[in-house]
């Protein structure tokens, strides 16, 4: 790709990327904070404003003990504990991203748990 090779500048290699309806797949993502383990994997892309798209597929051990001093005070990290609680560890959760919005889902049909843990703005 030219952006690979150096050729384009980054946003125009982006836009087309983008353009050519482009994915990053994330195979699998392993974070570490204290006790707490994840494991992350999913697909992203860019919508027309430059906005993160996609869907994530969490597991999380011990998301109980996430703490505000462990990885910040967030959405995010009150909506994995709050989920936590809510079921048996591991957690697993999808996350989704549609237009910058993201949504933590944990469970199936009956019992299903989501918050709204913010946004993410346009990337460039």
């Amino acid at each position: 790709s030219p952006f690979l090779l150096g050729r384009d500048p980054w946003c125009a290699a982006v836009d087309k990327w983008r353009g050519s309806a482009g994915s990053f797949r994330l195979d699998r993502l392993d974070m570490a904070w204290g006790q707490t383990s994840a494991e992350v994997s999913g697909r992203l892309t860019l919508d027309d404003l430059h906005r993160l798209q996609g869907a994530l597929q969490l597991k999380v051990v011990h998301a109980e003990q996430l703490s505000a001093s462990a990885v910040g005070a967030s959405r995010l990290s009150a909506a994995l504990v709050r989920l936590a609680h809510a079921t048996d560890t591991p957690l697993e959760a999808s996350a989704a991203i549609d237009h910058g919005i993201v949504t933590l889902r944990q469970g199936r049909k009956p019992y299903t748990e989501s918050a709204d843990v913010g946004s993410i703005g346009a990337l460039y």
